[in-house]
């Protein structure tokens, strides 16, 4: 008796993570996602903070079901930092970035309205920064253009029947090829090749995450 109430309970468990536990073909995935950074760093024998750093970015992206929890679409990307030395002469750097590519995003199921995804992307990206010191003088200033592919690992969970919640670690890993132009005060600006690799996990991974949400459709 009590075997059989056990594979009762297997099959109601089993049957309850997959019942609407799947995003179908065909479906309409719209959405976006945030994530903003705050770091300060100490340097002795001063007890100020000598480096500030806040920095954030947000994510808008629409894509179509392919296949059942298979989707691709587009992003479009925005970033910023803006950070705070506290050295001699002090100085200020702002960094903005902009970037567009295509995205191919799998679903797995993990329990009832729970997944895990996998995303990969590739990217343009093209961001500017500059560096000022104390009275506003531009000391040094930096374009750079390029192609990027990465990869984003998440959690999402339906908290609606057409709304999911997110948490991911954007670009958890990435490698990319870019264009740099450099100037500097009183010196003549050079133009360079940039490749990158790229990890967020690091000592700092949770503040790394984005929070972001889909409407599906």
């Amino acid at each position: 008796m009590k075997s059989k109430i056990t594979i009762l309970l297997i099959s109601f468990f089993s049957f309850s993570l997959l019942a609407n536990a799947q995003i179908t073909k065909g479906s309409i995935l719209l959405g976006g996602q945030v994530n903003f950074s705050h770091t300060s760093i100490k340097y002795p024998p001063i007890q100020d903070d000598d480096q500030i750093t806040n920095a954030g970015s947000i994510s808008l992206s629409g894509g179509k079901a392919i296949n059942e929890n298979s989707v691709i679409g587009l992003n479009l990307k925005f970033g910023y930092s803006n950070a705070y030395f506290r050295v001699i002469p002090s100085q200020r750097q702002k960094y903005t970035s902009y970037g567009a590519g295509i995205f191919y995003r799998k679903y797995k199921t993990l329990a009832k309205d729970f997944y895990f995804f996998l995303e990969g992307g590739l990217d343009y990206n093209y961001s500017n920064s500059n560096t000022k010191d104390s009275s506003g003088r531009e000391l040094q200033k930096v374009t750079q253009s390029g192609v990027e592919l990465n990869l984003t690992p998440g959690i999402s969970y339906k908290v609606l029947k057409n709304l999911h919640l997110e948490v991911s670690l954007p670009q958890m890993f990435s490698i990319g090829y870019a264009e740099s132009k450099t100037s500097q005060q009183q010196s003549v600006s050079y133009k360079s090749d940039v490749v990158s690799v790229y990890s967020n996990l690091n000592s700092g991974l949770l503040n790394n995450l984005a929070v972001g949400f889909r409407l599906i459709f």
